[in-house]
């Protein structure tokens, strides 16, 4: 069946159930026909998010032309994570159809991809260990959900908790065959700018050869960062009252109050807040209540003065652990639009800062803001009778005296909140407002009507302070697109994502319980047992974090939740980093991590790992008094990779008391404890234990694991048991040899250019493939894949590419120098192939060189006096021409080389080369042989 735009209508009714809105069919119509608008202007609640459906209709319909990973991007948290369950849905709903036009869309989708999966979901998060999926083919159609710290970060080459090798991979696939969704883009203009730096870049003037893959950045937001002439809006016809009427002409009457207080009497506003939503809720009988204020400290101290009366008050703040949000996001389910009111049900207060304010659909009876901007507190109560179906909504905004006469600006909305609460005075009617979106012929107009009507200088008054990116010019990407090594000093890359004075990228924090009493020399060695996942990792920005480190006051008391927004980011007095805690900053394997007690070493995108007794989370951040602390293997077990079950006293402590239990604790204090005993231990346990408990989850998993080992804790303070979940053909640890994982690599290579790049590239890839791992078949590296058994490497018949087996031995153990890298070897033999295209010569000579993120610009030096001749089929490399010609030399030419193909294919188009290789590689090899760890 072919799709064609008019398809939409149907599509979308098999997906949702609905009839689409107006103006999500004419914005599909035009898409299919003629690509996207630069801008896309709607009210709140008309269902933006829908983009993601259209983008995914127009791929299917347009095939190649329109592009396979979309990146739906904004700076609040929740709506990421909204995004995400709607994408979810999506998916699983294409995969799951069996006719009609829906299953019409999957096989276009599933052609498209050469999968038998239609679509693959991911959403970035920071943290190790984090859902990486996407980036698994190029040619899978994708829909990502993230925050602009990390899709910015990634696209500009340093990408927040990712491993510097994979740093081209990424920002390969984010600028080609890609779109950016950037949702309120208002909020993030200096971002917004630094995309259209992108766009331009990408071009014919910055290239001689650019690979012409799409590339689309569409604005979401009615003031976009530029004057944008093609700017999409709903019609006359979607105001009607079968459509979106009901949402634009809901009535939203809002009180102005003043609460006399000074600025040290925080808690008497905070009693203000609260009292003025339990009024309004028995007022209006309400049972969704949500309360608005602009700081994180004031979230936490209105939520204690409700919890007094309404035990059921949920706390909702930006920085919480993904485990916590998701828990807590079920909960408040029966609060999101669309889902019914029920009179038998019991009021839910919810109390919030600006993670609410934007795209979270909640749909509230009763909402009561702390003043704020204009723009902030419009777009707050866009979660006030979201729907237009409650009818008797209620509302107010509240202001502290000292507020207006504050000497200082606002740290978060400067100037703009006072003119905004004087400005509402001023067109008050007997104190009180119409916050709704739109007002009917007749009716008095709304704050947002009379906004438009304003003077652009007044109505810029009203507004926060937008900040301007610098502009990203050439020479700052000259600089960030050198990966390897990175230079010094280089541009610090959070002013572009969100401008000179709200440039604060975050660090993920992680609380660990088996840290506690152990000396920090060995803190990396237990972290490495169970390596931090992005579940378990609290956002918290860089300039908060050091503040607390620092041991200063409470990190939120001054403190915002909008993202990127430090307090007086990169600003902080030197003297005051020493503090008394310390912590393990974990950079992903054990030789790399550090640990940190002076807040000045802690460096953006770090994933910081505390002792359970620093506590701190409700100081930072918060985690739910009942969740628990250290929920590392839990997370990892969620995402299904690497899992463990850490047998330590201080976790085992944690689970249900039970005889089993009693008999585990002295068990794992054994030193010659077997792996059978251990188990037959815990399926005893397990079977005492309620299903949804921890260790359940774990221990009804377990012998279904492959790859089952049992280590010790450093410190002998207990034990690992931990394993693999098998993935269909990833559980196939069979050794490789190295002739067939060459051919298969090249063969995948040109399945992956297929369509991609044209031929030249393709053969210049699949040369590249044919000579990659040449340098593995040195004896001390086949003696590494063997277990260090250097006889039967000399000896055997066939050289190996993976073994196929964890391996516990290290490199140098076997012979090879330190830093070995047999990328560098195979590119010596590649420079001696007779079947190289002189065009492409050089391109084929840095994939091979580049194929685990080095040489960008420079090779790693490695010395080596013990090298051996080598022949790998028809090719030799002597030991002499190992050392004349070694890749760190600037003689060798590898430098020259990668700046010679950067002008050719331009800074992203290289990378995306880079990273069809690459793929090509993890593909063949089934991601499933464990001892390559080097990316």
């Amino acid at each position: 069946m072919a799709i064609q735009a008019a398809d939409f209508r149907q599509f979308f009714i098999d997906l949702h159930g609905r009839t689409p809105f107006p103006w999500q069919e004419e914005l599909a119509r035009r898409v299919c026909n003629a690509g996207w608008p630069e801008v896309i202007d709607l009210p709140t609640a008309s269902g933006k998010t829908a983009c993601i459906d259209i983008a995914l209709f127009a791929l299917a319909v347009r095939g190649g032309d329109a592009p396979r990973r979309i990146f739906f991007v904004v700076d609040r948290r929740v709506i990421v994570s909204e995004a995400h369950e709607r994408a979810s849905r999506i998916g699983e709903r294409l995969a799951a159809a069996a006719d009609g036009t829906l299953k019409a869309v999957a096989d276009a989708l599933r052609e498209l991809g050469k999968s038998d999966e239609p679509l693959q979901v991911s959403e970035l998060r920071g943290g190790t260990y984090r859902d990486e999926t996407w980036v698994k083919t190029p040619q899978q159609p994708t829909v990502v959900t993230s925050t602009v710290d990390q899709v910015g970060s990634r696209l500009l080459f340093r990408g927040y908790g990712v491993s510097a090798n994979t740093w081209p991979l990424h920002a390969g696939l984010i600028a080609n065959d890609a779109m950016i969704f950037l949702d309120e883009a208002h909020c993030s203009r200096a971002f917004a700018q630094t995309l259209r730096a992108v766009e331009c870049y990408r071009g014919d003037q910055w290239a001689r050869s650019p690979l012409r893959k799409p590339f689309h950045v569409v604005e979401m937001t009615a003031t976009p960062a530029r004057d944008a002439a093609d700017r999409f809006q709903i019609s006359a016809r979607d105001q009607q009252p079968e459509y979106l009427g009901p949402r634009l002409y809901a009535a939203k009457p809002a009180n102005l109050m003043e609460v006399k207080c000074r600025k040290d009497q925080s808690g008497k506003f905070a009693e203000g807040l609260a009292g003025e939503a339990l009024r309004l809720a028995t007022e209006a009988g309400a049972k969704r209540v949500a309360v608005l204020v602009n700081r994180v400290a004031m979230a936490k101290r209105v939520q204690q003065v409700l919890l007094e009366k309404r035990p059921e008050t949920v706390l909702v703040i930006g920085r919480m652990r993904p485990i916590d949000r998701d828990q807590l996001n079920e909960a408040l389910r029966p609060l999101k639009s669309g889902t019914p009111r029920s009179e038998d049900t019991s009021p839910v207060f919810v109390v919030s800062t600006q993670c609410l304010e934007v795209g979270a659909d909640y749909d509230f009876d009763v909402l009561v803001s702390e003043c704020a901007s204009i723009d902030a507190l419009l777009q707050r109560f866009g979660r006030l009778d979201r729907l237009g179906q409650f009818g008797r909504a209620r509302a107010s905004i509240l202001i502290a005296s000292w507020q207006l006469g504050a000497k200082d600006r606002d740290p978060i909305y400067g100037e703009a909140l006072r003119e905004t609460w004087s400005w509402l005075n001023e067109i008050a009617v007997n104190q009180t407002v119409n916050v709704g979106i739109s007002s009917r012929d007749g009716e008095p107009k709304t704050v947002a009507e009379q906004l438009d009507a304003l003077p652009a200088e007044r109505r810029q008054r009203l507004r926060m302070p937008s900040e301007d990116g610098p502009i990203l010019l050439p020479a700052h990407v000259d600089t960030l697109v050198q990966t390897s090594p990175q230079p010094s000093p280089e541009p610090a890359i959070e002013l572009f994502l969100h401008g000179p004075q709200r440039g604060a990228p975050d660090v993920q924090v992680v609380w660990r319980a088996d840290l506690e009493g152990v000396e920090p020399k060995k803190w990396a060695e237990i972290v490495d047992l169970c390596p931090p996942s992005s579940r378990e990792a609290m956002p918290v920005q860089i300039t908060t974090f050091r503040q607390w480190f620092s041991g200063k006051a409470k990190a939120d008391e001054t403190e915002s939740d909008v993202e990127g927004a430090g307090v007086d980011a990169g600003r902080e007095d030197e003297s005051e980093r020493q503090g008394s805690k310390a912590a393990l900053a974990w950079r992903g394997n054990v030789n790399e991590s550090r640990v940190i007690t002076n807040a000045k070493d802690i460096r953006p995108g770090d994933t910081i790992v505390l002792r359970s007794s620093t506590e701190g989370w409700n100081d930072i951040g918060h985690i739910p008094d009942a969740a628990a602390k250290d929920v590392g293997d839990q997370t990892r077990l969620d995402l299904r990779r690497g899992v463990g079950l850490r047998l330590h006293p201080a976790l085992i402590a944690t689970w249900p008391e039970s005889a089993a239990r009693k008999g585990i604790e002295i068990a794992i204090t054994r030193a010659d404890l077997s792996r059978s005993e251990l188990e037959q231990s815990l399926s005893e346990y397990a079977s005492e234990l309620q299903d949804g408990t921890w260790p359940r989850a774990f221990l009804d998993e377990m012998k279904q694991l492959f790859g089952r080992q049992l280590d010790k804790y450093p410190d002998g303070q207990g034990y690992v048991l931990h394993g693999r979940i098998r993935h269909g053909k990833l559980g196939n640890h069979d050794p490789r040899l190295l002739d067939d994982h060459l051919r298969d690599v090249e063969q995948t290579a040109g399945q992956l250019a297929a369509g991609a790049v044209d031929a030249g590239l393709r053969d210049a890839l699949q040369a590249a493939a044919r000579y990659h791992d040449y340098g593995k078949a040195d004896v001390r590296f086949q003696a590494w894949l063997r277990g260090g058994d250097l006889l039967a490497a000399r000896y055997a018949p066939k050289a190996l590419a993976k073994s196929g087996r964890f391996l516990t031995r290290k490199q140098k153990d076997c012979g090879l120098p330190e830093g070995f890298r047999h990328e560098l070897i195979s590119l010596l033999f590649a420079a001696k192939a007779p079947d190289l295209n002189r065009e492409t010569r050089d391109l084929t000579l840095h994939l091979v060189a580049s194929h685990h993120g080095r040489c960008r610009p420079f090779a790693p030096v490695v010395l080596d006096g013990n090298a051996e001749c080598l022949t790998v089929q028809k090719l030799s490399l002597c030991k002499q021409e190992q050392a004349e010609n070694a890749a760190h030399k600037l003689s060798s030419g590898t430098s020259d080389r990668f700046w010679r193909l950067i002008r050719r294919y331009g800074w992203w188009g290289l990378a995306y080369l880079e990273a069809l290789l690459r793929l090509a590689d993890w593909k063949a090899s089934e991601e499933g042989n464990v001892e390559v760890s080097d990316e």
